[in-house]
């Protein structure tokens, strides 16, 4: 046997390299699980966000909805404010007209008593 084989039962270089490998490998399983939970949480996040975003675009549709009422509402009540004065004011002046009438009559009366 004149090949000599260049084996040493006591390389240390060949056990941390094993070892090494071991813990890389336990690593990167670590590193594939992790992400997989990072994209799950992610994938949550964007459902929540795409709920957040359908909500916001319903509350958007029902403000212009309440926004529309609201001018709606306030030109009604401004007619309606304008009608109730006029009428307040035509009811004044039928009350001063009718006081006018009496007082006129009362004193076409004393008149006729003299």
């Amino acid at each position: 046997m004149d090949a000599e084989i260049d084996f040493d039962i006591y390389d240390i270089d060949t056990v941390h390299s094993e070892s090494n490998r071991k813990d890389e490998n336990c690593r990167c399983d670590q590193f594939i699980s992790d992400i997989a939970i990072i994209e799950d949480k992610y994938e949550d996040v964007l459902k929540q966000v795409n709920e957040v975003k359908a909500e916001l675009k319903l509350a958007n549709r029902k403000n212009q909805v309440y926004e529309r009422e609201n001018k709606i509402l306030k030109a009604n009540i401004s007619s309606l404010y304008k009608t109730a004065k006029a009428e307040i004011d035509r009811k004044r002046d039928q009350i001063t007209e009718l006081r006018r009438e009496l007082d006129d009559l009362i004193l076409r009366r004393i008149q006729q008593r003299t």
